[in-house]
């Protein structure tokens, strides 16, 4: 999740999408364990709060609307990427 500043995501080398404060990213890879889809990279100075996977999984087991909104995100993030994604 992103404390502070302004990030830009990549896919395939082109811009699809800028970040900022409250935004977050990665939740394909920690949902799914696979590889990254897109590259994320700071355009300022800023700050970002990680979660490993275990972690990760672990906040949102036992809560079904967390883990059906983080795997509707992933599906429309993996679409816009051009990627597909599968559980």
């Amino acid at each position: 999740m992103i404390d502070s500043g302004t990030f830009e995501v990549l896919a395939d080398g082109r811009l699809v999408n800028e970040l900022t404060e409250a935004d977050h990213f990665g939740e394909i890879a920690l949902l799914h364990d696979v590889p990254r889809t897109a590259t994320v990279r700071a355009r300022s100075d800023g700050s970002v709060w990680a979660l490993d996977r275990e972690e990760f999984l672990a906040t949102i087991t036992g809560m079904p609307q967390a883990v059906a909104a983080a795997e509707q995100i992933s599906a429309e993030r993996s679409r816009a990427s051009g990627g597909s994604v599968s559980s």
